[in-house]
């Protein structure tokens, strides 16, 4: 139980951020029997004991859809946005929505270094092209590009952290 991932502490204003995670975990996979769903969802530690190969695709390929859905609403508000875009507004939902998707490819991968199989390979195979797709549309976005651009060229740059600029130029190359 030491290395057990537990949900984040929520904080005591429920603010946009807040309420995007909320709707965002609420949405993925609601009243699922999959266990690879379920332990995402729940932040918890994968149960690698009770994990079907069965289970693998249809929870990879609901988080990659669920990712498209999302970063399509994303970048239609953005697009509405126009210039008055901040820090918050696109690294804050980017992040919420890809969490699923890297954490279940995350599993995956480490269930192919240590028990790995030909089906597995196989379901791995055809994930790995449907993962990359997905994540290529998220970063050869116009609108996510001219919204990262919004940000660098707006009164807020100046008053970003460091790091979240270093995000933003890091998005920008």
């Amino acid at each position: 139980m030491l290395f057990r991932c537990v949900r984040p502490l929520r904080a005591a204003s429920k603010g946009p951020a807040s309420r995007r995670s909320s709707l965002f975990w609420r949405s993925f996979a609601s009243a699922s029997a999959n266990s690879l769903e379920a332990c995402v969802r729940e932040r918890q530690l994968p149960p690698f004991e009770r994990l079907q190969l069965a289970e693998i695709e249809p929870a990879v390929t609901n988080a990659a859809a669920n990712y498209t859905r999302d970063l399509h609403k994303l970048e239609k508000k953005l697009h509405d946005a126009g210039k008055n875009v901040q820090f918050g507004d696109v690294v804050d939902p980017l992040e919420v929505q890809g969490d699923a998707l890297g954490r279940m490819c995350g599993i995956v991968g480490h269930r192919m270094s240590v028990c790995s199989s030909e089906e597995l390979h196989a379901v791995h195979g055809k994930l790995q092209q449907l993962v990359t797709k997905t994540v290529t549309e998220a970063s050869q976005s116009k609108t996510l590009y001219d919204a990262y651009l919004a940000v660098r060229e707006s009164d807020e740059w100046s008053k970003l952290e460091l790091a979240q600029q270093r995000i933003i130029e890091l998005c920008l190359r």
